[in-house]
């Protein structure tokens, strides 16, 4: 929020008539927490006088906008497109999706669009590699990890197999004893000489 009244402030003079909406979604995935937060600047010293109408931040909640949708089905011309998406944001399945969208948002023909759309998305392994690999910090961290394990598994053996080769062992008794075949030990020996 601090950051979005930041680009107000520098970007917008006194009577200046833009306007400025930032939309925040949230994944508290709290109860407790209200579905929209709306701020606006306020006089440090007087809270009831607003430095601007024209800058507003909002923060929608997905996990609070989700559950009220499906908890409150009666009063559900009380929801705002917004929560809607931020509702479907939280969506699991096309099926979830489409009964958050109904027809309120988009037409049927958009509706359908959208769906094939994410459908092609969610099945393409490109991209949920590519998400994985982005979005995962454990994953990310793991697969890192892996490989420094991997790579220092290899320097270890190889290190062992020198010493074992400046101990003059037969390539074959190495071999057994490393698990790596008669050609790698060759090629290692050719470097050390």
């Amino acid at each position: 929020m601090a950051y979005g009244f930041k680009i107000f402030v520098d970007h917008f003079k006194a009577g200046d008539s833009k306007k400025m909406l930032q939309v925040n979604f949230n994944n508290y995935n709290n109860s407790n927490v209200k579905r929209i937060n709306k701020f606006v600047l306020l006089d440090i010293d007087d809270k009831n006088n607003k430095l601007s109408e024209n800058m507003k931040i909002m923060n929608i909640d997905i996990a609070s906008s989700y559950e009220y949708l499906y908890n409150n089905k009666k009063e559900e011309k009380e929801i705002s497109n917004l929560e809607r998406i931020a509702a479907m944001i939280y969506c699991e399945t096309l099926e979830d999706i489409s009964y958050v969208l109904k027809d309120k948002i988009f037409n049927m023909e958009e509706k359908n669009k959208l769906l094939n759309n994410i459908k092609d998305v969610s099945s393409d392994k490109d991209v949920l590699k590519a998400v994985k690999l982005e979005d995962n910090i454990d994953y990310r961290f793991e697969a890192v990890l892996e490989q420094e394990i991997e790579q220092g598994r290899e320097e270890s053996t190889k290190s062992n197999i020198i010493n074992m080769l400046k101990e003059n062992i037969k390539v074959d008794v190495i071999s057994k004893i490393n698990g790596k075949n008669i050609e790698d030990i060759n090629k290692i020996a050719k470097g050390i000489k």
